[in-house]
């Protein structure tokens, strides 16, 4: 059952409207449309995986929750998803990214290569392991 839909995210919303009224001659302009550009990309994301797991129709009870923010000692903590069952709880994070992925181990690395730029990207399993531990 699903408990908590997804909804846009607010900064997303806010980079649409603020791109939407600021000239394309503006300084910042190309650094706000290429964060745009990857919000739009990871939320595109976020709402495939949820077509997928809406397919997902186990014969016990379940719950699905997407979007939460939790805190924990005073750290705010976001998971894309989780799925709670009777036996355990996973929590999904989600990417989109585009490009060559290399993971490299010790200490765990994911890098990014799209044409001839290369860059490190944070690791969705350290991310995964800081949210088991909250």
């Amino acid at each position: 059952m699903l408990f908590k839909k997804r909804s846009e995210p607010l900064s997303l919303l806010g980079l649409q409207s603020l791109i939407s009224r600021l000239p394309n001659s503006h300084q910042k302009y190309t650094v706000i449309e290429e964060d745009l550009r990857r919000r739009k990309a990871g939320f595109g994301g976020e709402l495939n995986f949820d077509k997928h797991i809406n397919e997902f129709r186990p014969t016990y009870p379940f719950g699905l929750l997407h979007d939460i923010c939790l805190l924990y000692n005073g750290i705010y903590f976001q998971m894309d998803s989780i799925l709670i069952q009777p036996d355990e709880i996973i929590i999904f994070e989600i990417k989109n990214l585009g490009g060559k992925l290399t993971v490299k181990a010790n200490p765990t690395q994911f890098i990014q290569e799209i044409k001839e730029d290369r860059k490190v990207i944070q690791s969705p399993i350290t991310e995964l392991e800081r949210k088991m531990i909250f």
